[in-house]
């Protein structure tokens, strides 16, 4: 596909998503609190992926617990990295897209706190 199909097929996907996530009714424990810009570029993210298995509400469930277990991590630019990410390493039919995202937060989160603490880890002697 050439870039400028697929620039188009994101700006479709995106319209679409804006438009899901304007008529969508939130239900679950997570619907109480208004969408944020935040979740709603994070969502948007999620669906252009290929072969995320977008779902509305699960995806808003997640993002909202990834946020609540690694205060620490900014969660928009990590899934842009992940994203950027599975361009090179695509998401295949049997993956399991949200533990991966949520392995790439702990991950993040470690690497941070690792990288705040001094910058490099010590490595035991043998």
């Amino acid at each position: 596909m050439d870039n400028q199909k697929l620039l188009s097929t994101n700006k479709l996907k995106t319209n679409e998503l804006n438009t899901d996530l304007n008529n969508t009714k939130r239900k679950g424990k997570n619907s109480s609190s208004p969408l944020t810009e935040k979740e709603k570029k994070i969502l948007n993210i999620l669906k252009s992926v290929n072969l995320y298995p977008f779902d509305y509400e699960n995806d808003l469930e997640h993002i909202r617990e990834l946020k609540t277990d690694y205060p620490d991590i900014d969660l928009l630019e990590e899934v842009k990295k992940w994203r950027t990410y599975k361009r090179d390493k695509p998401l295949k039919e049997n993956s399991n897209a949200r533990l991966q995202l949520r392995n790439w937060m702990k991950n993040a989160s470690e690497w941070q706190k690792d990288n705040n603490g001094g910058g490099r880890r010590e490595v035991a002697d043998f």
